[in-house]
């Protein structure tokens, strides 16, 4: 917009523009998410920094922008005309000496030139339209899946926690189901779905937006692929978040991306996402004893899994 502003191209010129935002912003998000994935897989080749950690992912993400940014701002350069503002100048002074004229002798002089006008009542008719047009999302998931906690895991009765009040709203919205519960120490938080474009999500997404502060601390292989996360809440209580994705087809992951890239090859599959919520302040000892207890009562069995 800024762009447009700036140096007023002609319609030819303006959707040019717009191709080259629209085709640097997709090369420079492909270009961003393939540096992660190759940092996740060869960490090695990157000094062992963590690009999924902060500050490394806002700064990848700043470098990738700005490398976004130079196609867009050589196009600027490139249409950009000082003359043209002169020309401007000199329009506008001659229309202040026409309406001038208009004042002092109303009946010899009259400004009749109403295209601006008129474009302008056309574009913003056509902005009004768009934002009210009727909307229908397409990655609606399939509606009522069947989806049940275990009663009880390694000892421990469940406490069902019910759905905040846009939770339920969001999943009779775009289908898909979930369901969390209290077991001791512990909780576990399941979501199913057949559109993980929609519906699966790293943990600190939503963490964060009930005032957790989160961090990503890497992915453990034990007993399957997870990835872990450090919670902290408003009142300093830590907490251990490990996720992992599963399919009915047997695929295991800890990458959201994987787990879509697959579902783009099958995409009648069914998803699960198993979130652990476990204290921090626990032996490693009772974590892999937590999780084994919760895939076995899942009856998930690790051993069948194809993992990463």
């Amino acid at each position: 917009v800024i762009a447009m502003t700036i140096c007023r191209p002609t319609i030819r010129r303006g959707f040019l523009g717009f191709l080259v935002t629209l085709i640097s912003g997709f090369a420079a998000n492909v270009i961003r998410i393939s540096f992660f994935a190759l940092n996740i897989s060869f960490p090695d080749y990157f000094f062992g920094i963590d690009v999924m950690s902060e500050p490394w992912h806002d700064l990848a993400g700043l470098l990738f922008l700005t490398l976004g940014c130079i196609p867009i701002i050589y196009w600027i350069f490139i249409n950009y005309s000082p003359v043209h503002y002169e020309n401007e100048r000199y329009k506008n002074f001659n229309m202040s000496l026409k309406i001038l004229s208009l004042i002092r002798s109303p009946k010899s002089c009259r400004v009749k030139n109403y295209k601006p006008l008129f474009q302008a009542i056309v574009f913003l008719s056509i902005a009004f339209l768009i934002v009210n047009l009727p909307r229908k999302p397409i990655d609606v998931a399939t509606k009522n899946l069947t989806l049940n906690l275990p009663t009880w895991i390694n000892g421990e009765t469940a406490k069902i926690v019910p759905l905040l009040p846009k939770e339920k709203a969001y999943f009779e919205k775009y289908g898909g189901a979930a369901i969390k519960a209290n077991y001791g120490n512990h909780s576990l938080l399941l979501v199913k779905t057949t559109s993980p474009l929609r519906h699966l999500h790293s943990p600190d997404e939503c963490l964060r937006g009930l005032g957790f502060k989160v961090r990503y601390k890497g992915i453990s292989n034990s007993p399957t692929p997870s990835s872990i996360y450090k919670a902290i809440s408003k009142n300093n209580s830590n907490y251990r978040i490990a996720v992992s994705f599963i399919s009915n087809q047997g695929v295991s992951t800890s990458n959201i991306s994987e787990a879509i890239w697959h579902w783009f090859k099958n995409p009648k599959s069914e998803w699960l996402s198993i979130q652990r919520i476990s204290p921090w302040n626990i032996d490693s000892d009772e974590y892999e004893g937590w999780d084994k207890a919760v895939f076995t009562a899942l009856d998930i069995n690790i051993n069948n899994l194809k993992g990463e």
